[in-house]
């Protein structure tokens, strides 16, 4: 089941916010010269900034009350002009919400709209989130196949550069350090001709 909107911006807009859990006291303290790091205003600053910080938070958490409670009526005026106006009278404008809104929370049929759930509503739900569930992991799975094989073929680069085995360019005598000293002079003599 995905997450509810409330549960996701509290999740990443309240939880991680107390000043503590940002910085704490000792490390607040170290950002002042050296010679006032032990006086005792530091403290009470650091007090007043967590009181103010948690304010903040307070008044998020009234804001996203207050999202939520507009989702949810905007939701049900959606569902209210639906059933008002009837599918084929809907602008394009309107479908496509409705398919969003569909994409995102499903379409509920009349008893999960009432919150009555039988045997006969919730298998079917059960039964479409397992087989969503399968897709999931099969695509993870060969997700997770494809990077391991790129991880191996870079372990084995690396291996090969470790033991020796790229010391030679292919036709050519010189190791790679020669290579990069050669470079070097190289650019080298590029410098040096342009500053003349």
């Amino acid at each position: 089941m995905a997450p509810s909107e409330e549960y996701i911006l509290n999740n990443f807009l309240t939880s991680p916010s107390p000043l503590p859990r940002i910085i704490s006291l000792e490390r607040f303290a170290e950002l002042f010269p050296r010679k006032l790091r032990s006086h005792p205003q530091i403290r009470t600053l650091y007090r007043e900034l967590q009181h103010i910080r948690a304010q903040d938070i307070a008044l998020v958490k009234e804001n996203i009350e207050r999202e939520v409670k507009t989702g949810e009526k905007q939701k049900e005026e959606l569902r209210q002009a639906s059933a008002n106006k009837g599918v084929s009278s809907l602008s394009a404008r309107d479908k496509m919400e409705i398919d969003m809104d569909i994409q995102l929370f499903g379409q509920p049929s009349a008893k999960q709209q009432e919150g009555v759930f039988t045997l006969e509503t919730v298998l079917p739900e059960m039964q479409r989130a397992i087989a969503a569930m399968e897709e999931e992991i099969e695509t993870t799975r060969q997700e997770y196949s494809t990077i391991l094989s790129e991880v191996t073929t870079i372990v084995g680069e690396l291996s090969d550069l470790r033991y020796g085995k790229f010391s030679t360019f292919p036709g050519s005598n010189d190791t790679v350090a020669d290579e990069v000293l050669k470079g070097l002079s190289n650019l080298e003599d590029i410098c040096n001709s342009s500053i003349k």
